[in-house]
């Protein structure tokens, strides 16, 4: 029968020779069965709570589904999963195409060993789970931090893992990013300080105003982290894979189930400083209902000539660069009016827009930059068309090779290739119709009146949320060019479903 092997090794487990150790086994026990093996998968260094997350696997339920082979051997049957579920949707799928599954221990698996097995392969990931679990607090309780390295501190090389030791030199960045907090500087302009010092931030970087104000909840960040005070605290959070992803989402415990050790050998910050900085930032996050997160009209569409960096809200009527409030990185520190920005800009779209003058121009830039994409559309489509064609050809060599009995990994990989490139070429056809219509504009000036009726409509009405959306599809980016202090020219680009870009200035 031909047949085929799948390998795993997962990182927390096995080594990577392990892989090479399981295809030797698998291939042993194929020649004792007169299987002949034309290939094989296999996933590195990958958990085996999911199957949604393996390339090899995929690959393997593609080339199943093709009818490239009739066994799967496996050194056991929690290499294809142990997750229950997984492992019984596997078998179902493997069945249904017709391909039967083997392991080196038990030969042909069946119903009865999927459940069984895969309840113990179950209960092996969750005893796994608390064993790993049991042994970081065990961890935690000698001192030890079985997480990552925080910024002020040092591995201790050659003990065992998770010992730390303190950094004296970022230890002095800690304390003076404390003692500023302490004093009423944000982390903003505290960012930018240590930027303009030329200081790299703990990734190597430059410093933003998230990294020091982190997250209380999570004790992540500068100024939250409790190891600064010889707190050590574990099991602050949970990691769970996600079904439908099989990717790990966080989730904050009760901080009933909590684990903390005092490392006094790794105190920063003294407790009074540390208390005046929790006291600010208690402070901070009791802000009343109504300063919450505003929408307004021009949210998101302004930018800094200077630097090209997004304009944020600055107090409740203004707005400034960004990078030079929370990174210091750019000297335009002139801030708008957002009320006043919100004024021209709606302005200047109608005296544009519904000028006899400028419809006319657009509707000949209109008519002209259709013609030049029609064109563009039709090289496209020739082009895809040829590949395609190259590509439906080579599908049908590789499958003629197959017939003639001449199976190799190789071969059906490249097959598999081919495969995924002529979906590619077709979906990418789809989007370049040979009919493809061009709409002309009509009526241009009772259209846009419509929609700057309903933009103001909008805000009469207090909905500054659609307003936003509707203005978000006519302008692309508002620029902010200052001139003095305190004035400023914008310079507005839009953008219309035609990819017609437009840039004024008011």
């Amino acid at each position: 029968m031909r047949a085929v092997i799948y390998a795993r090794y997962s990182s927390d487990l096995q080594r990577a020779a392990s892989i090479a150790d399981q295809v030797r086994d698998c291939h042993i026990y194929a020649n004792r069965q007169g299987h002949s093996i034309i290939g094989s998968y296999e996933d590195h260094a990958i958990s085996g709570a999911s199957t949604l997350t393996r390339s090899g696997l995929t690959a393997l339920l593609q080339d199943a589904k093709s009818g490239l082979f009739d066994v799967v051997i496996v050194e056991s049957l929690d290499r294809l999963s142990r997750s229950l579920a997984d492992t019984a949707k596997l078998h179902d799928m493997l069945k249904f195409y017709g391909v039967e599954v083997q392991t080196i221990s038990s030969g042909p698996v069946s119903t009865m060993q999927i459940g069984f097995m895969g309840t113990m392969n179950q209960i092996f990931l969750d005893e796994l789970g608390k064993k790993t679990k049991r042994g970081q607090r065990g961890r935690v309780e000698a001192g030890r931090i079985p997480g990552g390295l925080s910024y002020g501190y040092n591995m201790i090389a050659g003990e065992e893992r998770g010992k730390r030791e303190i950094n004296a030199e970022q230890a002095t960045i800690v304390r003076r990013i404390f003692a500023q907090y302490a004093q009423g500087h944000s982390p903003r302009a505290i960012a930018g300080q240590l930027n303009a010092d030329d200081i790299p931030s703990p990734r190597g970087g430059q410093w933003q105003a998230s990294t020091i104000n982190g997250n209380v909840k999570r004790g992540n960040g500068i100024l939250p982290n409790q190891l600064y005070i010889g707190n050590i605290v574990y099991n602050r959070q949970s990691f769970i894979k996600d079904p439908n992803t099989g990717k790990r989402v966080s989730r904050l415990n009760p901080q009933s189930e909590w684990v903390t050790h005092l490392a006094p050998e790794l105190v920063i910050i003294e407790p009074e400083l540390w208390k005046r900085v929790s006291t600010r930032k208690l402070g901070n996050t009791k802000r009343p209902e109504y300063y919450r997160r505003s929408r307004y009209l021009i949210s998101g569409m302004i930018q800094c000539e200077e630097c090209g960096g997004p304009y944020t809200v600055s107090g409740q009527n203004h707005m400034r660069c960004s990078h030079h409030r929370e990174r210091g990185t750019c000297t335009n520190k002139n801030g708008v009016k957002i009320a006043d920005v919100e004024t021209r800009v709606l302005s200047a779209l109608k005296a544009h827009l519904l000028n006899p003058q400028y419809v006319e121009i657009f509707t000949a830039a209109y008519k002209q930059e259709w013609k030049t994409l029609g064109t563009k559309l039709s090289a496209k489509r020739g082009a895809l068309q040829k590949t395609h064609l190259t590509c439906e050809k080579a599908i049908a060599s590789l499958i003629k090779t197959l017939e003639s009995g001449l199976i190799s990994v190789a071969i059906t990989d490249k097959l598999y290739e081919r495969e995924k490139e002529l979906l590619d070429i077709e979906k990418h056809l789809n989007k370049f119709p040979a009919d493809k219509q061009i709409p002309m504009p009509t009526d241009l000036t009772a259209r846009w009146a419509a929609v700057l009726g309903d933009i103001q409509n909008y805000i009469n009405a207090g909905d500054i949320a659609p307003a936003s959306d509707e203005l978000k599809k006519i302008i692309q980016s508002v620029t902010v060019i200052p001139k003095t202090q305190k004035t400023y020219d914008l310079v507005i680009t839009g953008f219309l479903k035609s990819n017609i870009g437009c840039g004024s200035r008011i």
